[in-house]
């Protein structure tokens, strides 16, 4: 997306996305196609919230979130509902781990950061269309996500998440207890 001129086929694949939805709105598992494979998990289905979002940000247009933003908020509606305590625990998670690198990353890490990132995003969109109320909403949502994480998943004694995934997605999207982000890098 950075490097070429990707806006038509993400576009496309966003129209894609809508297109094979299930009864329920949400995005499914094989997009397009006639296997919809049910409801996508967290960490498939993000692409409806993420491809917007970075079309908006690479290409300075927000036709893409104007667009897909009922069905980007339906999303998150879902992911509210499956949550228990802002912790999602459904998802494919880190499934294709190098086989060399130690440790199982849980599910619940990854497909809970996905869902503070997609809060974190529909903040920022709903800011960018002038919904003030559902910003503020979706900031809070972010922020409750984010305190349930670092409370749930960080271990103080080892200064990680657990795994090089775990860390590494906690690094990137400042999962990070205040003051620790170098002890999480370097550990």
């Amino acid at each position: 997306i950075f490097n070429y001129d990707m806006v038509t086929f993400w576009e496309k694949y966003l129209d894609d996305i809508e297109t094979s939805l299930t009864e329920d709105g949400l995005p499914t598992m094989v997009a397009p196609g006639k296997r919809k494979i049910g409801p996508a998990s967290p960490d498939w289905g993000t692409a409806l919230v993420q491809i917007p979002w970075y079309l908006c940000l690479y290409y300075g247009d927000d036709r893409a979130i104007q667009q897909h933003y009922p069905s980007m908020e339906r999303w998150m509606r879902h992911l509210e509902d499956i949550s228990e305590g802002l912790i999602v625990s459904e998802g494919l998670g880190d499934w294709c781990a190098p086989y060399k690198l130690e440790g199982h990353t849980p599910i619940p890490i990854t497909s809970t950061a996905y869902f503070y990132l997609d809060a974190w995003i529909m903040s920022q969109a709903a800011s960018l269309l002038g919904r003030d109320d559902e910003s503020r909403r979706f900031a809070e949502l972010a922020r409750g996500i984010r305190r349930e994480f670092i409370s749930k998943f960080y271990d103080s004694s080892t200064e990680s998440y657990g795994t090089q995934t775990a860390d590494a997605f906690a690094l990137y999207l400042d999962l990070i207890p205040a003051g620790r982000r170098q002890a999480v890098a370097d550990s």
